[in-house]
């Protein structure tokens, strides 16, 4: 019986090249996301309390924090601004250089709150914009500029659904206002 046993062919053990090489790996078709889905489940992973999520890249940018002047004796108050995308630098004194925005205008009062080159007329503004290489978009944003036909606003906040804006000369008479208008409203300038 023992011989029987000897005379039987030996299994052949696994080949050690075989141990070793590597199986292919299952062939994953990559997507990749659009910038929308990108905000949307803050890929960059973005600390919403000290950076702002690009709405042109998704990338984080970190929130820039101003002091307003206070003439009163109550303390200076930090405000946080977000400003999406980089801007020509204006001065903030005074007038608008001259023939850029009349006073109580709406072109001024967007001035006074954030650098704006010399568009002038605020039908120009969004083909402006685009020109110069500024993004334009659907999605409002802090510190964004909001235009509609001939008319500028600045974004305040934003909530879902709605925007708050600041404005001027809304009546033709040289007017301020606040307030809330539905996201749609506008083309935002960035």
């Amino acid at each position: 019986m023992i011989e029987q046993f000897l005379a039987v062919t030996p299994i052949e053990p696994p080949r050690l090249i075989e141990i070793l090489k590597p199986k292919p790996a299952p062939i994953v078709e990559q997507v990749e996301l659009t910038v929308t889905q990108k905000i949307e489940s803050n890929f960059y992973e973005c600390d919403t309390e000290i950076q702002y999520i690009r709405l042109d890249t998704a990338e984080c940018k970190d929130i820039q924090v101003t002091t307003e002047q206070n003439t009163n004796t109550t303390p200076v108050i930090a405000k946080a601004v977000t400003t999406p995308a980089p801007h020509a630098a204006v001065s903030r004194s005074g007038s608008a250089p001259a023939g850029w925005y009349p006073v109580n205008q709406c072109t001024w009062h967007v001035w006074t709150k954030r650098p704006v080159p010399g568009w002038h007329d605020a039908s120009t503004w969004i083909a402006s914009a685009r020109a110069a290489g500024w993004y334009t978009g659907s999605v409002p944003v802090p510190g964004a500029i909001g235009a509609k036909g001939n008319h500028v606003v600045y974004v305040e906040k934003v909530e879902p659904g709605r925007v708050y804006i600041s404005e001027r000369n809304y009546d033709n008479n040289g007017s301020y206002r606040e307030m809330w208008r539905p996201t749609d409203y506008y083309t935002y300038l960035y």
